[in-house]
């Protein structure tokens, strides 16, 4: 009698775990997948969150983000920053809010703050956004204040070539045709592909700064304020401005190199110099790096320097006609007009001189080639 009862038990459980099964499938066929002879599969839909394309400051109370879709901005507050770990601490008390404005079909959002950001200061943005299908992103960006006051600026002299028992090294030259600060711009070497950035320092219309591409002593001090007699090292001189990369690595191609002076923030260039040995064209024909042909092609797109960008437009120099004690020397920059409108160089604008005058008026002595040429 027990045996029977065990067996309908049995029975009645089997068939109603059978039952639930099939509940189980029916309910699934109806929902977000579907049965198939391959298995289980997704229905179609976008769970994918927004990504960040591209950011740029467009004044000091703007920045411009563009996203991959259409989005919308749940939340945006600006902090001003003072370090960097107490940045969440510094979020939960601001007070600084930042308006959306949704363009560009809604894929292009410009933040506009409360509150104008001061060059040179660090701050980061927090904001919230989702798509039209709920998908969130939230993220923060650092930046610093804007600079709307960024001078006119032109590369003037360089020597790539070093002498460390006279503590002479690398060094580019820059003239300041209007007044203004550095903030944000940096020098860039495709040699080296590697950049200088510039410190937020006043400079004045008619000023000279060098910037010193190793820092070999302690006695190397940039020079940010008033006081441009601060270094006594060899290459400094009193009245220009002296400023450090801080390294002592080599810098600059000795061969070719192409020098960019671009606003980091734009991407916007201001002045550029390709040059290179002149038997550099026989050996290669064509940039031996890509990124000297890539930061070449940069400069002529930019219209800062003529030709095609191609070693063939660049400024050629002989071997024999460089020392320490010379440079690559820009004919007078000091009477460019910028008023008048900015031509783009080219080579036939560099020479090499002697002796090297960093921070003063090139010297008008030209180096010829042993050859004659």
């Amino acid at each position: 009698m027990n045996e029977t009862n065990d067996v309908k038990f049995l029975v009645r459980y089997f068939f109603g775990s059978l039952m639930l099964v099939a509940m189980v499938l029916v309910w699934i066929s109806h929902s977000s997948c579907q049965i198939t002879a391959e298995g289980i599969k997704l229905l179609d839909g976008d769970y994918s969150t927004p990504e960040i394309k591209n950011i740029r400051l467009t004044d000091s109370s703007t920045m411009s983000i563009d996203f991959s879709k259409e989005v919308i901005v749940n939340e945006a507050v600006i902090s001003v920053l003072d370090d960097e770990s107490t940045a969440l601490k510094k979020l939960a008390s601001v007070t600084s809010k930042a308006n959306a404005v949704v363009k560009n079909d809604g894929r292009t959002v410009d933040y506009v703050f409360e509150i104008p950001s001061v060059l040179g200061m660090r701050y980061q943005l927090y904001s919230e956004i989702r798509d039209k299908n709920g998908n969130t992103l939230t993220f923060s960006i650092p930046f610093f204040g804007f600079n709307d006051r960024i001078p006119c600026l032109f590369l003037s002299e360089l020597r790539d070539k070093t002498n460390p028992k006279k503590n002479a090294y690398e060094y580019i030259e820059l003239y300041a045709a209007t007044s203004g600060n550095l903030f944000g711009l940096e020098l860039y070497s495709a040699n080296d592909d590697d950049s200088y950035e510039f410190p937020a320092v006043e400079v004045k219309k008619g000023e000279y700064i060098v910037v010193h591409m190793r820092k070999f002593a302690d006695e190397c001090v940039d020079e940010l304020g008033n006081n441009l007699s601060l270094c006594s090292e060899p290459d400094a001189q009193d009245g220009a401005r002296d400023l450090y990369f801080d390294s002592f690595d080599s810098r600059l191609g000795s061969s070719a190199d192409v020098i960019l002076l671009r606003d980091k923030n734009s991407g916007r260039i201001l002045d550029a110099l390709l040059y290179c040995k002149a038997d550099y064209l026989k050996n290669a024909g064509e940039w031996k790096k890509a990124s000297l042909k890539k930061a070449a092609c940069i400069a002529t797109e930019a219209g800062v320097w003529a030709g095609d960008g191609s070693p063939e437009c660049a400024f050629k120099f002989e071997a024999d006609t460089t020392a320490t004690t010379r440079s690559f020397s820009r004919k007078n920059p000091h009477l460019i007009s910028v008023n008048e409108g900015i031509a783009a160089a080219c080579g036939n604008d560099w020479y090499v001189s002697t002796p090297q005058t960093p921070g003063a008026p090139n010297g008008n002595a030209y180096v010829k080639h042993k050859g004659g040429q």
